[in-house]
C-alpha cells in the first residue's frame, strides 16, 4: 500500500506502524492495538528502506496509554510517499496504520487509517 501523510506545513520525520486485523472488526478501527509485532517493511520512493525505530508506549491525543509494549516502526519525513509491505494479510484482513509522532519520551497517535474491507 502506498501511504503519504501530507501536511505541507510541517516539516520532520513522524513514525508509520502497520498491522493487520480481520476486517469485521473494521466497526472499532480506531481502538484497536495489535495482539502481536507483525511483520512490514516500509520503503522510501527511491526504494531504498526507510529507517527502522523502537517506540515503546503509545499514547493517544488526550494522553490514554494506547499501547504499552516496545514495537518496531518506519521513521519516514511529512510529505513524502512511502511504500509499505506487510505480511500475514488475507482476504479477511483490513490493514491499520498508524501515524506517530515523538515530543520527548513520549510517542503519540496522531492519525489512522487502515486500508477497508477487504473483497
Amino acid at each position: 500500500m502506498v501511504v503519504e501523510v501530507y501536511n505541507p506545513s510541517v516539516t520532520g520525520n513522524i513514525t508509520l506502524f502497520a498491522f493487520p486485523e480481520p476486517s469485521y472488526l473494521q466497526p472499532s478501527v480506531g481502538v484497536l492495538t495489535p495482539l502481536n509485532q507483525p511483520s512490514f517493511s516500509v520503503y522510501m520512493p527511491n526504494a531504498l528502506p526507510a529507517k527502522a525505530v523502537s517506540v515503546r508506549g503509545i499514547y493517544d491525543l488526550n494522553g490514554k496509554l494506547l499501547y504499552a509494549s516496545s514495537v518496531q516502526g518506519y521513521s519516514v519525513p511529512f510529505n513524502v510517499p512511502v511504500t509499505i509491505n506487510i505480511q500475514g494479510v488475507s482476504g479477511s484482513n483490513i490493514v491499520i496504520v498508524w501515524v506517530l509522532l515523538s515530543s520527548g519520551t513520549y510517542n503519540f497517535r496522531i492519525g489512522y487509517t487502515f486500508t477497508g474491507v477487504a473483497s
